[in-house]
């Protein structure tokens, strides 16, 4: 069936401008480009997207954009004219704004914060990657609206600390996200969201004395030689979430209401039994990144996060390191497992070894599965586990996965039958969901 195409003629009226404005405002918000967390891309004013190509269609579509202040609140902006971002600014009239700004330029840096400055009543969420000097232009201003606030310095001074950016009339700030605490003085009480990059342990511990209602804490690299404090350890006690590189900064923590522990760097049992005795928390989600664990480590670790229901393995050759599960003491209670790995998984050896006699769930992501024993494997398995209380299965196959035989669907859909909730995705495309049916 074809669509019949309608012919407008220049007097005439768009006809997406036919139904209510908006509705109109809607879709072409929709037509926004968006920010990858993955890539970290900041998608630049281009004539070949929104809201600029908008604006090209035709006059009335160009009246209509340029005066839709939607249209100009996000502000995505590296290296343009201060005219430009002034007319951004103003076309997004009085409405919250969200904002990047990415130079390496010193006077271009300070010449843009001249322009958006002004608008600091506005601002809501901002990401700024700019020179120390500019970032300082921030102190002692008023920011009513602002929520989520990104820093990360970049140029020749990039590690220079001494007078910080003072921020203190911030009501709404909640997440704050600074490449190098000390250059930032922020209302840390508060905060319920801190990413603490490339700070030393000392100086991150007296900030997280400030942080009474942290909810979710990331603490990056301290830094080199040795990292050290006389301080005591800080209780954090709403601290749901701890995402830790440097094992540095773990027994200055203590941390009674941990539900989520994300590992990323070479942190031992030692340091998570250590970490878990002194908060007497009970961890339910462990999620760490296999390349950067050795695999004499691995399964210490899992043996002290015994508490742990929901197990996620992020890194390549997890598959070599399977044999540690085939051990009753490894996550005894585990129900949900997840793991990204973009090599070959053995499925089978994975789950029959790694799943609690009566899980509830299992995920199974990003993971390449290449060959039809595999496939067949991972049926045996899904029908071994379904007899014994699983309820559902996701398996997310990476962009370079090859198509799942149809032997492998057909194994799915009659698993869904008998009460198997299946979901299969490639990339961004569903490839079966029964949940839907």
């Amino acid at each position: 069936m074809s669509l019949p195409i309608v012919h407008v003629s220049s007097g005439s009226k768009s006809p997406i401008l036919s139904v209510p404005a908006e509705i109109t405002e809607k879709i072409f918000t929709i037509c926004l480009p968006t920010l990858s967390p993955e890539s970290n891309s900041i998608p630049c004013p281009s004539s070949r997207t929104a809201p600029l190509l908008l604006a090209q269609v035709c006059r009335q579509w160009r009246d209509f954009s340029i005066g839709t202040p939607a249209l100009w609140a996000f502000i995505f902006y590296v290296a343009r004219s201060r005219e430009l971002l002034e007319l951004w600014l103003s076309r997004a009239g009085n409405l919250p704004l969200t904002i990047f700004l990415l130079t390496g330029d010193e006077p271009r840096a300070r010449m843009f914060m001249d322009a958006v400055i002004p608008h600091c009543s506005r601002w809501k969420d901002v990401h700024l990657t700019l020179p120390l000097s500019a970032v300082r232009q921030l102190s002692m201003i008023p920011f009513p609206l602002l929520e989520r606030l990104t820093i990360s310095t970049i140029g020749n001074n990039m590690w220079t600390t001494g007078d910080p950016a003072v921020i203190r009339d911030a009501p709404l700030l909640r997440y704050a996200d600074i490449s190098l605490l000390p250059q930032v003085d922020l209302p840390f009480e508060q905060l319920t969201t801190l990413r603490a990059g490339n700070t030393g342990v000392d100086q991150t511990i007296a900030i997280l004395q400030r942080c009474p209602n942290l909810v979710d804490l990331s603490c990056s690299y301290a830094g080199a030689g040795n990292q050290s404090t006389t301080r005591p350890p800080v209780e954090l006690r709403s601290l749901r979430s701890l995402t830790a590189v440097d094992k540095r900064f773990l027994p200055f923590l203590t941390v009674p209401r941990l539900e989520r522990f994300d590992i990323s760097g070479d942190i031992e049992a030692g340091d998570l039994q250590s970490l878990i005795s002194r908060s007497s928390c009970d961890l339910r989600v462990l999620c760490v990144q296999v390349y950067q664990t050795p695999a004499p480590h691995l399964k210490p670790l899992l043996r002290v996060a015994a508490s742990a229901v929901h197990l996620q393995l992020q890194g390549e050759g997890i598959e070599s390191q399977m044999q540690i599960f085939q051990d009753a003491n490894v996550l005894p209670k585990l129900e949900q497992l997840e793991i990204r790995d973009p090599t070959r998984i053995i499925v089978q050896t994975i789950m029959m070894h790694t799943l609690n006699p009566q899980p509830q769930t299992v995920r199974y992501r990003d993971a390449v599965v290449r060959s039809d024993g595999d496939y067949r494997a991972l049926a045996d398995m899904l029908w071994w586990r379904q007899a014994r209380g699983l309820q559902s299965f996701q398996l997310s196959l990476g962009p370079a996965a090859p198509f799942p035989p149809a032997h492998a669907i057909t194994a799915f859909r009659a698993l869904a039958q008998v009460g198997l909730q299946v979901r299969v995705t490639q990339k961004e495309t569903v490839l079966l969901d029964t949940r839907a049916a």
